[in-house]
């Protein structure tokens, strides 16, 4: 399948279809066939968006695609191209969707497990999708006949539902919790990817997301775009096999001019993606920066991963290069002595902000939490009202009188 984005009026709209060599009628064209699928819109802000979409229908509902092309070469043979309501093209449409996927699942016998169960999760999907859209397309339907018929639809996509979970009990071993949580954190970095492509459209209005790959060590996704008829790489991201992003790379199509530590990438590149994305990992500090934890101009919070201490990040700028400088946030030093502090002492909250729960009220320490520059205390206050967690500096040792 094949996919084709274009501009008119400012706005990009998407044709999907099963070879360039078809008719245009044969294509599914997001401008005119958008009503087809019910989370498809006609036209889109932004090349990306509008390539993500087209993606997202090759890939979840190829059916849909190759239904257009049955539809319309159906309909110019028997020479009816414009005699059918806009509410009976949809149902015929979804009548064309489930013949074609009856097909496929026609052949599942004769597949290797691996492709047979490709098939039964590609088709579980497509039914899934169907469905729901069948359900929003009965509320407004207004033929009898239209209603029926998309009732015979549910029907069968309920056998075929059946089927294919008995199909699926003669495939492997389902995968594990550990591949699972693998594809969940695959979407999450699809996810950010999406973010950093629209982050990037205001310098690169044909960008969009061309590839997303599960590595050994580590998910790499790519932004392109497309522009006089080719595709160039724009960015590379890479993310831990935690999700975090760790590196923002220039690719050919902006390393000549915006090299990786020049002023220009930071400002063009570096710095919307990592506030679209909300953090980058720096790993030779070992620290992760939150864009949202503003402090200052170029200045941002952030932890330290192994202590979990917070962190100061700051961009700095000499001449026409940058670096990142991180240093560990600087509490007041603890105003006890070392060892002034016991499990068991009598303590009083004197931090206002805590209300009358808390502030003026006696409790007892039940454990002592050492920081480099000061401690928190667990204190017990009893009456009800529990532990808390109090750095040093919303405390006071009672003097308890023999």
């Amino acid at each position: 399948m094949f996919i084709h984005i274009s501009k008119v009026n400012g706005r990009y709209s998407f044709v999907a279809g099963d070879s360039p060599a078809d008719d245009i009628g044969a294509m599914f064209c997001s401008a005119r066939d958008f009503h087809l699928v019910d989370w498809v819109k006609s036209n889109y802000k932004s090349f990306g968006d509008a390539h993500l979409q087209a993606q997202r229908l090759v890939e979840t509902r190829p059916s849909a695609i190759l239904a257009k092309k049955v539809s319309y070469y159906k309909m110019a043979e028997e020479g009816d191209m414009l005699s059918m309501p806009p509410e009976d093209m949809m149902v015929a449409h979804y009548n064309e969707q489930l013949d074609l996927i009856q097909n496929r699942l026609q052949s599942i016998g004769d597949e290797k497990a691996r492709d047979k169960g490709d098939i039964i999760n590609g088709v579980s999907k497509e039914i899934e999708g169907i469905f729901g859209e069948i359900q929003n397309l009965k509320k407004i339907v207004e033929s009898q006949d239209n209603l029926d018929t998309l009732e015979d639809i549910e029907s069968e996509i309920k056998g075929i539902k059946l089927r294919l979970d008995e199909e699926r009990k003669s495939l492997p071993a389902p995968k594990t919790a550990e591949s699972t949580m693998g594809g969940i954190i695959v979407g999450f970095v699809k996810e950010m990817s999406e973010r950093a492509m629209r982050a990037v459209g205001a310098v690169h209005p044909n960008a969009y997301l061309s590839e997303v790959m599960d590595l050994a060590d580590s998910y790499e996704s790519t932004i392109s775009q497309f522009e006089e008829g080719e595709v160039k790489d724009i960015l590379k991201l890479r993310f831990a096999k935690e999700a975090l992003l760790t590196d923002i790379l220039p690719m050919a199509g902006t390393w000549d001019e915006s090299p990786l530590h020049s002023v220009s990438f930071l400002r063009k590149y570096w710095e919307p993606v990592v506030h679209a994305v909300g953090h980058i990992y720096i790993p030779e500090a070992e620290t992760v920066m939150v864009s949202s934890i503003i402090k200052s101009h170029c200045q941002f919070g952030g932890f330290h991963v192994p202590s979990k201490s917070l962190a100061d990040i700051a961009m700095s700028v000499d001449g026409d290069s940058w670096k990142v400088n991180v240093s560990m946030s600087k509490h007041a030093a603890s105003k006890f002595k070392e060892d002034e502090l016991r499990e068991g002492m009598e303590v009083v909250c004197i931090k206002r902000e805590l209300g009358d729960n808390y502030y003026n009220q006696t409790g007892s320490i039940k454990s002592i939490i050492p920081h480099r520059d000061y401690v928190d205390v667990v204190v017990d206050f009893r009456r009800g009202v529990g532990e808390i967690v109090l750095t040093d500096r919303d405390i006071d040792i009672v003097n308890l009188q023999s």
